[in-house]
């Protein structure tokens, strides 16, 4: 039941992650009404597109787990493999290999549930497959729009760690005068930073899915107009 309820809540946030997002990138073109929805109506309107979002999503999870499955019986024959050198190269391409199959799947998993979301006329299986050929065809670009993503995730955990440290002395300077005049309650005070920690964790990822939603959108309409060329064949063509 816990697993069903969390399905429903990420599915949904998803379906009106990339509406509002859509929407403001179109609102960004030209001027469009914003009308109020409420909650009830919105999960009401995501109801047709629930399941095949959901569908997606489990399959992926299920491709997913296939293929670290053959990888991991893979490592498994090469431990029985008693040349030191050859094993090591073998788990070296193993692992290389896992890293592109992984970053295909995640790739073509954003395309497929954003094309199912966006394209009104679009099922199930013909998203997968425009999704499947929109990152054949773009595979260069996709690889560093992805690189480019990961650095800003990076980023901003990092930042989010060092203002995270930066706080820490004052609070705890704060924490030790609180205690010993005010006598205040220890498990108290390290309540409230607890919360206050996770809520900031919570509002960054949440800030960094909306982020990375509006960025891969907006990609994703420059690729349908030919506006984005790979950095990597730019080089080329001009050698």
């Amino acid at each position: 039941v816990l697993a069903l309820v969390v399905l429903f809540l990420a599915v949904n946030s998803q379906i009106f992650v990339v509406k509002q997002v859509e929407l403001g990138l179109k609102s960004g073109e030209q001027p469009l009404p914003r009308p109020k929805v409420g909650l009830w109506k919105q999960l009401v309107g995501n109801w047709p597109i629930f399941w095949p979002v959901a569908g997606a999503i489990v399959a992926v999870k299920i491709l997913l787990l296939l293929c670290l499955l053959v990888i991991s019986l893979l490592m498994a024959v090469i431990y029985v493999i008693h040349q030191p050198i050859i094993s090591s190269f073998l788990y070296l391409l193993l692992s290389l290999l896992a890293l592109a199959l992984i970053w295909l799947v995640a790739v073509w998993t954003r395309y497929w549930i954003l094309l199912l979301l966006t394209s009104k006329k679009s099922n199930l299986l013909l998203s997968a497959r425009q999704a499947w050929k929109m990152l054949k065809q773009n595979i260069l670009v996709s690889l560093e729009m992805s690189i480019i993503i990961v650095l800003i995730n990076l980023l901003a955990y990092l930042l989010w760690v060092f203002i995270i440290y930066l706080l820490a002395i004052p609070f705890v300077l704060l924490t030790l005068l609180l205690i010993k005049y005010l006598a205040v309650s220890q498990l108290l005070l390290i309540t409230a930073a607890n919360i206050l920690l996770i809520a900031s964790l919570l509002v960054l990822v949440g800030f960094m899915v909306v982020l990375e939603t509006s960025l891969w959108l907006n990609f994703m309409n420059n690729l349908n107009n030919q506006k984005i060329a790979s950095k990597l064949r730019r080089i080329f063509k001009r050698r």
